[in-house]
């Protein structure tokens, strides 16, 4: 892979196609620039955005949250029926509650690629009849809008622009999963995809142009609290009450956040009880950790593990998900030839970091040069004004079109 080359795209020089009889494949030449191919890809895509939004409405118009695998799988279907080439290879694959997921690979070069996406949203069944897709101005609305069926798309009209022109590009595999908003697990196919030489990870772009370059790691705890029932009429006395043992840790353990500048923690759920004339025995809290320093993690879990005595009620903890961090100075010759691509065809970017997960951590910590935050510009996303800025949608396109050109096995 020639990922050395970020410097030679940060000079002025214009950049061209080699010329090539119409039938070869047109190749990029290592010391030439490619700004025409990316303006050509904006410009064609862009010809063509009526058709794409058709599309990413078609698929915001699925409820696909986890409580709905057939909408997941419908939408990986419409995707998968319009991967292109005849040559394309289509794997499938199932897990947990037959969730469903597929790897599209789109011969090419010697190296591999991997196109990274998630068809799953956080809204649950019905969501889609109450906020249905609409278009007001320069933004598109609807569950599930920009994380991430139109990132997925963006990524599409991408390939399917390169294949058209015949542009030389490494091997492409195109990756789909259906459960990586609550998946507590590295994502399918990444056992067959770490020897791949770069991963681009088509979650939403930052407004003004932002894209992601690396990722706090995560945790997710269970504090569970156990103490004795009876009857809350005749001898509430004899109840040792769970849900108030643990509502005075959660106090304890609200106070530890931002214990440092890196470090989150918010307690997200609570449950407990059965009923509303027993003391309750049993109760439970969900806590969501984030920090890019494995250690502050482990150093966090630590101290909320640090549990009060209450009378007769036992606590304990456990962590269902260790999430490693993305770290920046991994990818930074990516993030050079990302930027100077950008900067040669006029197209504002800039690196930015979140707390926010995603699939790529786990491409970036299984040794995969990762960059992130590639598909159209949006944001609010898992929430009710979640958006896309459909302005941005075929300049994002060209971008990631003419990175995966520049980066042809030559």
């Amino acid at each position: 892979m020639r990922i050395g080359l970020a410097r030679e795209f940060c000079h002025e020089t214009p950049w061209r196609f080699m010329d090539c009889p119409l039938k070869e494949k047109h190749r990029l030449e290592p010391r030439e620039h490619i700004t025409d191919a990316v303006k050509d890809c904006i410009a064609d895509v862009g010809k063509r955005l009526d058709d794409y939004n058709d599309l990413i409405a078609e698929l915001v118009s699925i409820d696909s949250g986890e409580d709905f695998p057939d909408g997941i799988l419908a939408v990986e279907q419409k995707l998968a029926e319009q991967m292109p080439g005849a040559e394309t290879r289509i794997a499938w694959k199932k897990t947990g509650d037959a969730i469903s997921h597929f790897k599209a690979t789109i011969p090419g070069g010697q190296d591999r690629i991997v196109l990274l996406g998630h068809a799953d949203t956080v809204f649950k069944k019905g969501t889609v009849a109450e906020r249905p897709f609409s278009i007001k101005g320069d933004c598109a609305f609807g569950p599930g809008v920009v994380d991430m069926k139109g990132g997925l798309v963006l990524a599409l009209a991408a390939v399917k622009w390169l294949k058209k022109n015949n542009i030389s590009c490494p091997t492409i595999e195109f990756v789909v999963v259906g459960d990586e908003e609550t998946r507590t697990s590295p994502p399918p196919f990444i056992e067959d995809l770490t020897t791949a030489a770069t991963c681009f990870v088509l979650e939403c772009g930052r407004p003004g142009g932002g894209f992601v370059v690396s990722r706090k790691g995560g945790v997710w705890a269970k504090v569970s609290a156990v103490g004795f029932s009876s009857h809350a009429g005749t001898e509430p006395e004899r109840g040792k009450n769970a849900i108030l043992a643990l509502c005075r840790e959660i106090q304890r353990i609200d106070a530890l956040d931002r214990l440092s500048d890196d470090l989150t923690l918010v307690v997200g759920m609570i449950s407990g009880g059965t009923a509303v004339n027993v003391v309750p025995e049993r109760a439970e809290a969900r806590i969501d950790i984030r920090s890019a320093n494995k250690n502050a993690l482990e150093g966090m879990v630590r101290c909320i593990s640090e549990f009060e005595a209450h009378e007769g009620v036992s606590m304990g903890i456990d962590t269902d998900l260790s999430w490693p961090s993305m770290a920046r100075g991994d990818n930074e010759k990516l993030i050079a030839i990302y930027r100077g691509i950008a900067r040669n065809t006029g197209i504002k970017v800039f690196p930015v970091s979140t707390g926010g997960m995603s699939d790529g951590n786990w491409f970036s910590h299984a040794g995969v040069p990762t960059i992130d935050g590639l598909g159209p510009i949006g944001g609010l996303d898992h929430g009710p004004d979640e958006y896309m800025e459909i302005s941005s949608w075929a300049m994002r396109a060209g971008l990631l079109a003419g990175t995966i050109a520049a980066l042809a096995n030559n």
